[in-house]
């Protein structure tokens, strides 16, 4: 299944009709958006597992011979895999995650890749995460252009809250759009406010030169990093925490977007990102302890929403830049593949399966 196949198909994983960022008619994109207590809009949390994630040892296929026969040493025992179905089974550390598939709230989506997969990668994240052909180089992502379309006015009008929220310390590609950046980048609500407290907007016109251009770029991060400081403060201390969270930094970046979430902040994408699996040796000790981390971060999260009585508005969403291959190698490890399994949390998805089974 090529990556344009599963975002048509992704609207088939939320239920009968798209998974939108809210019914936002044309007339409303320069006004915040409507409480998501009060109207069916939908929330998209995107975690990018960096490195590229083992889809075979995560979605295991626990009754293919060939899957053992090439795995010796890494291959998941077909009595530790924790099945879904009679084919595939998620890896033992993943068991936290099967209350979430029986509940209709986990969504496989196998084989997921696109045409001459490049296996660097800065390059493949480039393609995941613009959208892009492995020939075409874009510079802005497939998640910035979509809130480019909802705010076409911006950046002459910023909307009163951020239009995405990534945790971390650099944008990523994904929340890039035509005008620039479509998100703020923040480790911590409160850290942020600190760090911001006390600066005014500069609204002096810039001069139209180039070097002025790039001057009204940082006016304008500058403008919308005074006005959000409030807003993800006063959301941040709204909201609260109804699950506790295991102590990783994955699910405190959950914590903090499930937060802002409950705390009433209206934008409609988050990104959080776990790293370190670009598994090309010692996977065994390594791996696990990944899946681990993803999967207590995703329960407790999913949790959190169920008891704030959102679970229905937000959907997680992975990726990866690329699968491993098939055979493991010499130094205990799998080496750069091509497509892998996606996981959707939430119950915006159906639950089950989708796409076609990888052919070993």
């Amino acid at each position: 299944m090529n990556r344009r196949h599963f975002l048509k198909q992704l609207a088939l994983a939320a239920g009968a009709a798209p998974f939108t960022f809210g019914r936002i008619s044309g007339l409303a994109h320069a006004r915040p958006f409507l409480n998501i207590r009060q109207t069916d809009g939908k929330i998209l949390i995107v975690i990018q597992l960096k490195g590229g994630n083992d889809g075979l040892n995560t979605i295991i296929p626990y009754t293919n011979d060939i899957y053992y026969a090439r795995r010796p040493n890494l291959a998941i025992a077909k009595n530790a895999a924790v099945a879904l179905t009679d084919d595939f089974g998620l890896h033992p550390n993943l068991s936290p995650l099967k209350a979430l598939y029986d509940d209709g709230a986990l969504t496989v989506v196998n084989n997921v890749g696109y045409a001459n997969q490049n296996r660097s990668h800065f390059r493949s994240t480039d393609i995941w995460l613009s959208g892009s052909d492995a020939d075409e180089y874009l510079f802005d992502g497939w998640a910035g252009r979509a809130l480019a379309q909802l705010f076409p006015d911006y950046p002459a009008v910023i909307p009163e809250h951020p239009m995405a929220v990534q945790l971390g310390s650099v944008q990523s590609l994904m929340l890039q759009g035509p005008a620039g950046g479509m998100g703020l980048t923040i480790e911590d609500p409160n850290v942020f406010h600190q760090l911001v407290s006390g600066s005014q907007k500069d609204d002096d016109p810039p001069p139209d030169t180039t070097a002025g251009h790039e001057l009204a770029f940082l006016k304008q991060v500058a403008a919308q990093s005074i006005q959000y400081a409030d807003v993800l403060k006063e959301k941040a201390d709204a909201g609260s925490n109804l699950a506790t969270y295991p102590d990783t930094k994955l699910a405190a970046q959950l914590a903090i977007i499930a937060q802002l979430i409950s705390g009433g902040l209206q934008s409609p994408v988050y990104m959080a990102q776990l790293s370190g699996f670009d598994t090309h040796s010692n996977q065994a000790g390594r791996h696990p302890a990944l899946l681990d981390k993803l999967a207590g971060a995703v329960a407790a999260f999913y949790r959190d929403m169920e008891a704030h009585g959102l679970g229905k508005d937000v959907l997680i969403l992975t990726v990866s830049e690329f699968g491993r291959r098939l055979a493991e190698n010499g130094s205990g490890g799998t080496d750069h593949g091509a497509a892998a399994p996606m996981m959707l949390f939430g119950r915006p998805g159906v639950g089950g399966f989708f796409g076609e089974s990888p052919d070993l």
